[in-house]
């Protein structure tokens, strides 16, 4: 899914989260994330992918036109999408969390108050805070030195049914 929307290796993979404009803890302007957008938008050396929260934020974006922004037309697995990135930037708190769980490298440009989680995770430096565009560093991701580990579904269903019915 992540080659689809322009994720194929060929350029830095980036996955841009906007603000949240219409929820209640984001009434405020940051005017990062416009920055990053013209910014990330121009690259010849990265593909963008972002991930609008609104119909009328992807209308908007994608009114911009510009070359190295992909716009997805329907919902895509964010998590594929995330775990195939080399770099996340969002403005919001899941998204940052999942990217650090995965290993993507990934900054917030949330300007409000930060929650409990993310305070921690700037703290240990897996989330950085990104309050100016030239502060972003576009790198590949490094291989990952941890084994994928696979595992058996039909374990996942043996674990879910003990005490439904029985021993297996």
């Amino acid at each position: 899914m992540p080659r689809s929307l322009g994720l194929d290796g060929s350029r830095i993979g980036v996955v841009l989260r906007p603000p949240a404009d219409v929820a209640l803890y984001h009434r405020f302007e940051n005017p990062l994330f416009d920055q990053l957008l013209r910014s990330l938008g121009t690259r010849e050396d990265a593909c963008t992918v972002v991930l609008p929260r609104t119909p009328e934020q992807a209308a908007r974006i994608r009114a911009l036109a510009l070359p190295a922004l992909v716009v997805p037309e329907r919902a895509v697995d964010g998590h594929s999408l995330v775990a195939g990135a080399d770099v996340v930037v969002s403005a919001g708190g899941t998204m940052n969390r999942e990217a650090v769980v995965l290993g993507t490298p990934v900054y917030t440009t949330f300007a409000g108050r930060l929650g409990g989680v993310d305070e921690q995770l700037l703290g240990s430096g897996r989330l950085r805070r990104l309050e100016r565009v030239d502060d972003l560093v576009l790198e590949r991701r490094p291989p990952s030195e941890h084994e994928r580990v696979r595992r058996d579904p039909e374990r996942l269903v043996d674990l879910a049914l003990v005490g439904l019915i029985g021993d297996r």
